[in-house]
């Protein structure tokens, strides 16, 4: 999985019924946070091929379902 650690987080709203969870493959779950160490809301995260999507919580939490397991490590 590459994180966008460069990419500046702007205002965004969560879309409804927008994360993508497949129901097989690997769960990875994890915080999002800016350079500052907040938690960022309503950041779109997903894995680069893969159809797995989803968007952060008000922590900065998500968890995608589905992810293949050559492709769960963090760069």
């Amino acid at each position: 999985m590459a994180l966008l650690r460069d990419q500046p987080a702007g205002p965004r709203s969560p879309a409804a019924g927008s994360d993508t969870q497949p129901t097989t493959g690997k769960r990875v779950s994890r915080k999002v946070k800016d350079v500052n160490g907040a938690e960022v809301l309503g950041a779109i995260v997903s894995v680069e091929g893969q159809a797995a999507k989803a968007t952060t919580a008000k922590d900065g939490s998500f968890s995608l379902k589905g992810v293949k397991p050559d492709q769960s490590s963090s760069r």
